[in-house]
């Protein structure tokens, strides 16, 4: 990949390994983020759906407009999208098209590279109001996804709660 930051990682790696005399750094091939620098920004990371198909590998996708990002909204810049392929949860590719895309994608790197699944972004701790903060929302999603009609009622049973609460929202729905 002709990236800078592949590059800066290429050296990295030789250098400390020629230094120390042994391989200690691994060239990182696997979960490489890539952004281009337009208006809007576009990034991403890992698989993309395609790849994932040709290797008929089963996933789910889930896509988290910006327009729900509160930050976005008031900035103005609500036009853009946020896409997670996973796989019960363990991500496998993101893309990121909007204001600040690079940013946002390398949480879904450091999460790939980590083994950390969409569940433990769902429960870190965001600062609001942030375009971060869309990363988590939609991490949020897979839990969304997750709901069932009965886990709804149980809850309301239990908790003898009487307000609103979204009934089974499918997958297509975004809360």
């Amino acid at each position: 990949m002709k990236f800078t930051h592949v590059a800066e990682n290429m050296a990295k790696t030789a250098a400390v390994n020629a230094v120390l005399r042994m391989p200690v750094f691994r060239y990182e091939h696997d979960v490489v983020p890539w952004v281009t620098y337009t208006q809007p920004e576009c990034a991403h990371v890992g698989k993309t759906a395609e790849e994932l198909r040709a290797k008929h590998v089963k996933f789910d996708t889930i896509e988290f407009p910006y327009s729900k990002i509160d930050r976005a909204v008031l900035e103005h810049t609500a036009d853009g999208l946020i896409i997670l392929h996973n796989s019960r949860g363990k991500i496998l590719g993101a893309h990121a098209v909007g204001s600040q895309a690079g940013e946002i994608i390398n949480e879904y790197a450091l999460a790939m590279k980590n083994g950390l699944r969409l569940s433990k972004i769902s429960d870190t701790v965001h600062p609001y109001p942030t375009l971060l903060l869309g990363a988590r929302r939609a991490a949020d999603q897979y839990y969304v996804r997750l709901q069932e009609k009965w886990m709804s009622r149980l809850v309301r049973f239990i908790f003898r709660y009487k307000g609103k609460i979204p009934e089974y929202v499918g997958s297509r729905t975004v809360l």
